[in-house]
């Protein structure tokens, strides 16, 4: 089976595996930041504050210009294209690619304001729950039991 052909027939499965991690890694990088403030901030105080850790500059997974964020926006969109080429549900369409988009700008605008953080996990739930409901609706049309829209 080549790569296309794998894709084509698990893109839901890659979708909700990387928009499940994307949301873990929105949850635990705050808890991580928060434990890590805590703990260091005895040597913040002691040493004065130009040893101060800038935690708006530093976050987990990022490399520079580069966040983990964009890998899995990367591979949620292929993820969708592959997924909408093979749902006949216009709604369900829709529903991905709104999640998704909602998603994009909300990484792109997290630091921002506390909504955009916000709406970031709506987002990822909403992408995970597109893709349950197209898995759904693919097996019900493959029994005859679904209409499309």
């Amino acid at each position: 089976m080549d790569f296309k052909a794998i894709l084509s027939s698990r893109s839901d499965y890659i979708g909700i595996v990387s928009a499940t991690i994307c949301l873990i890694h929105c949850i635990v990088v705050p808890v991580f930041f928060a434990f890590y403030m805590h703990d260091h901030a005895s040597q913040v105080s002691a040493f004065g504050p130009q040893f101060q850790f800038e935690h708006t500059h530093y976050h987990l997974g990022s490399f520079g210009l580069f966040k983990v964020d964009y890998i899995f926006l990367t591979i949620g969109f292929i993820a969708i294209v592959f997924s909408s080429k093979h749902t006949e549900n216009k709604w369900i369409r829709l529903f991905l690619w709104l999640s998704y988009f909602i998603l994009v700008g909300s990484v792109l605008m997290e630091e921002a304001s506390l909504f955009f953080q916000i709406s970031l996990y709506v987002a990822s739930i909403g992408l995970i729950s597109a893709h349950l409901v197209n898995l759904r609706h693919l097996r019900l049309h493959l029994r005859g039991e679904a209409h499309s829209h």
